[in-house]
């Protein structure tokens, strides 16, 4: 549910969180978050997605401008076949969690090259090692130096999070660290807030990166420059819900820049 939450808090208008249908959900959900239950395959393990799952799934992705795969979806390998044809899926995703662990899995999951440059992974420090080894990668060199290369190899952005936390862009060769953050971003379920964060962003129209901020070259190692992320301007923290009715105000507010605020768009 961090997730959806997530999502609407950085602007999505519409957050269709999906779920197996035995799935227990422990936590209060919002009017504005809308849950969608997906059959299970009998015989398998309960509370998992498989290839039962997918006529709902593709229902649910008819409407959407964005996907958010892995968070709570489950590592086994029978989700292989729901993740497959959800990476298939001719849309902006944000790949995390349990999704990068199948994916280290069975590396054939990613989908092809245009797909990939509509992709962004963010695996942590383990995630990261993982996804290099099934990709034939040599864990050598700087944190920087791995994360671009990891995106070369994927052809996906890679959002490599740690102290600072990386953002690899192979389709303009390009590297940003934002080194504002402290300890609290490890805390458990921050990613999940950040997948969401980053699948609302690109729901609204946001492109992976606006124009590169610097393309680093052979002689620019080790990486000394700090740049920003994202160019949005973030709002205040509020501890109010988020609700139609008292809704936290998203990412979509005037910048500068930016004189109206992009359309909100659906999210699955």
């Amino acid at each position: 549910m961090l997730v959806g939450l997530s999502g609407l808090r950085a602007g999505a208008g519409v957050v269709v969180v999906c779920v197996p249908a035995s799935a227990e959900i422990l936590a209060s959900v919002p009017m504005a978050l809308i849950v969608h239950r997906l059959p299970e395959a009998s015989g398998s393990a309960p509370g998992t997605f498989s290839h039962a799952s997918l006529e709902g799934w593709r229902r649910e992705i008819r409407r959407a401008r964005a996907l958010i795969l892995g968070p709570g979806m489950d590592s086994l390998p029978t989700v292989d076949s729901f993740l497959g044809e959800a990476l298939a899926a001719p849309l902006p995703k944000v790949l995390d969690a349990d999704g990068l662990n199948r994916l280290s899995a069975t590396p054939s999951l990613l989908p092809p090259p245009p797909l990939c440059r509509q992709m962004v992974l963010t695996p942590h420090e383990g995630e990261a090692l993982r996804l290099e080894q099934a990709f034939g990668l040599a864990s050598q060199g700087s944190r920087e130096e791995r994360a671009m290369a990891l995106a070369r190899r994927t052809g996906c952005v890679v959002l490599w999070k740690g102290a600072g936390t990386l953002v690899a862009d192979p389709g303009t060769n390009s590297l940003t660290r934002n080194s504002t953050g402290n300890s609290r971003l490890a805390t458990a379920g921050s990613g999940d807030v950040l997948a969401g964060v980053i699948g609302a962003l690109l729901a609204q129209g946001l492109p992976r990166r606006r124009q590169p901020a610097w393309v680093p070259s052979s002689t620019d190692w080790p990486l000394t420059k700090t740049l920003p992320c994202w160019p949005m301007k973030c709002p205040p923290p509020s501890p109010a819900p988020c609700s139609p009715w008292h809704p936290a105000l998203p990412l979509a507010e005037k910048t500068p820049g930016n004189r109206d605020a992009p359309p909100k768009k659906g999210l699955a």
